[in-house]
């Protein structure tokens, strides 16, 4: 029988990654039906979910008692820019973990300089979403990491 060696790189993509426990996300989209598939799907994965669509429940989230963990960011805003409120986001909390969200591929050329650690393209399979999501928050509580 031939066994096939995968390298550490393969299968990082159908793999699932467990949601850590008790983390807390914040939805930010103006898109109620959208924001509403999302915060089902994280819930099941076992994510703890806020959702905001103005700046003042966003503001209300990052101040509150609960504050997220990660956020997650559409393009499409009723409350401003996105650059904008993304640099509010982060002066919050410069190690909040966030994820670019916008409905097709190209919006940002570089996320990474914006401030996020993940980009993932809008859709109605929350698949890779919540992949990315993992990941990022796995970068950010990996041991030898600065806080």
């Amino acid at each position: 029988m031939f066994h096939h060696r995968m390298e550490p790189w393969q299968g990082t993509f159908t793999r699932r990654m467990p949601a850590p426990a008790g983390q807390r996300v914040l939805l930010i989209d103006g898109d109620a039906e959208y924001r509403g598939r999302l915060a089902r799907a994280l819930t099941e994965e076992g994510y703890r979910v806020a959702a905001a669509e103005t700046w003042q429940q966003v503001l209300g989230e990052l101040t509150g008692h609960e504050p997220p963990d990660a956020v997650v960011l559409a393009s499409e805003l009723q409350c401003g820019g996105v650059r904008d409120l993304l640099s509010q986001v982060l002066a919050h909390d410069p190690d909040l973990t966030v994820l670019l969200s916008a409905p097709h591929g190209g919006f940002w050329s570089d996320f990474s300089s914006w401030g996020a650690d993940e980009y993932v393209i809008k859709s109605s399979d929350a698949d890779e979403l919540k992949r990315k999501l993992a990941r990022a928050l796995a970068r950010r509580a990996a041991p030898g990491r600065a806080a």
